[in-house]
């Protein structure tokens, strides 16, 4: 028996999973996805909040939860 929650993100927030986890920064996420930086920040709250992963945890930090959830690859 698996475990694991299942979390269900957008594919938005999937995709800046992806690019942060490249190592890209929030400016160079919002000019790959073509929206503001501002709405990269709230993507990642939301995936923070669905993950359950405070902000005082470094976007490295929620990479590697979402990879051990196997949310991304």
């Amino acid at each position: 028996m698996n475990t694991k929650k299942k979390i269900k993100l957008s594919k938005r927030e999937l995709v800046v999973l992806e690019l942060l986890k490249l190592g890209m920064k929030n400016r160079e996420i919002a000019k790959e996805i073509e929206v503001n930086e501002k709405t990269v920040s709230t993507y990642i709250l939301r995936v923070r909040k669905k993950l359950n992963v405070d902000k005082k945890y470094n976007v490295y930090y929620l990479v590697s939860k979402a990879l051990e959830l196997e949310l991304i690859n």
